[in-house]
């Protein structure tokens, strides 16, 4: 059967699942976040294993590479520190790791960077179709991916033009990273590195508060985009009028969830990173490949949270509009590029 390429139609809220209103208390969410991840765990997770684990894949190397060279100038550091150099100066021999000072690595990195994202976006768009189910017939797994798959354009292009602002930063911090010469007891860094940093210092602050404003209002422009077939702008225009009046309410849910994406993310990489370092220095190099199935394994686990988050956000608004009659709750089928 092909599938439809504009809004489906059709599509209701499942009882099991029915939301009272925009903005239900957060523990009520939260609670209903866990509690939507374990009766859908199956299908939830297959799809993260497909879109988180294929991205986790294409990230890994070089998250290995960093990993390994970082390791490599730790140990440097390590053992000039252990010297005994009377000069007390050996450590500032040591030349910093290519994916510190390469541009090439730095640009790559950049765009590595952006890839969690990605992924992030599509699950999100995913999970939202497996929230909802057409009057014929159920959802299946395939069924998602393609509706997401569908509407892929306006979710990464974006996300795609963000990584290149990401790696041409990158490549010029490596490269005047690059610059500092660490040698002969002096690491003074060439007026161009100053400014730069200082620039960015005073710039990050100012960023992050506009991406945070950002992630508030566009939070449900994906499934929206997915689900109801719109473009990126309409996609963006709608999630601001769904979240208008209740930002607070979503700067809250979106807390709470990155909180604990976070602690759980930081555990899934500390556990595998300790048992890849126990390994390589055992020189058990054919077993490394046990940590790194764990770390591909707990990110597919994780992934579903904000994805969950996100899906659940939108049926809640979904259902406040079609409470407050077929005025407010009209969706937008103009199609845009």
């Amino acid at each position: 059967m092909t599938e439809p390429s504009g809004p489906i139609v059709g599509w209701t809220v499942p009882q099991e699942e029915e939301a009272r209103g925009g903005r239900r208390p957060l523990g009520e969410l939260i609670g209903d976040l866990f509690g939507t991840y374990r009766r859908r765990v199956r299908p939830i997770l297959w799809l993260a294993l497909v879109i988180e684990g294929l991205a986790t894949l294409l990230t890994l190397p070089f998250i290995a590479l960093s990993v390994a060279q970082m390791a490599e100038y730790a140990r440097q550091l390590w053992d000039a520190f252990w010297s005994f150099d009377p000069t007390g100066q050996a450590w500032l021999y040591v030349q910093l790791p290519p994916v510190a000072t390469d541009p090439v690595l730095g640009a790559i990195g950049g765009l590595v960077s952006i890839v969690p994202l990605e992924s992030a976006l599509l699950l999100a768009g995913a999970v939202s179709v497996l929230l909802v189910r057409p009057a014929d017939r159920p959802l299946s797994v395939g069924d998602a991916l393609r509706a997401v798959l569908r509407r892929w354009a306006p979710i990464l292009l974006p996300v795609l033009a963000l990584g290149v602002g990401f790696a041409l930063v990158s490549a010029l911090s490596a490269s005047l990273t690059a610059s500092i010469d660490f040698r002969g007891g002096s690491a003074l860094p060439r007026p161009e590195w100053l400014a730069f940093s200082l620039i960015l210092g005073l710039a990050a602050p100012v960023l992050l508060g506009i991406a945070v404003y950002l992630a508030i209002r566009w939070a449900v422009a994906v499934p929206a985009i997915v689900v109801e077939g719109t473009g990126l702008r309409a996609g963006l225009a709608r999630s601001t009028a769904m979240t208008r009046g209740r930002m607070v309410h979503v700067f809250l849910a979106l807390l709470v969830v990155v909180v604990i994406y976070t602690i759980a993310g930081w555990l899934m990489a500390v556990v595998p990173l300790v048992m890849a370092i126990v390994l390589a220095l055992a020189g058990a190099d054919p077993l490394l490949a046990v940590p790194a199935a764990l770390y591909v394994a707990g990110r597919v686990l994780i992934a579903p949270l904000p994805a969950l988050l996100v899906a659940l956000l939108y049926r809640d608004f979904r259902e406040a509009e079609a409470a407050e009659g077929p005025a407010a709750g009209r969706e937008i089928t103009d199609r845009t590029t």
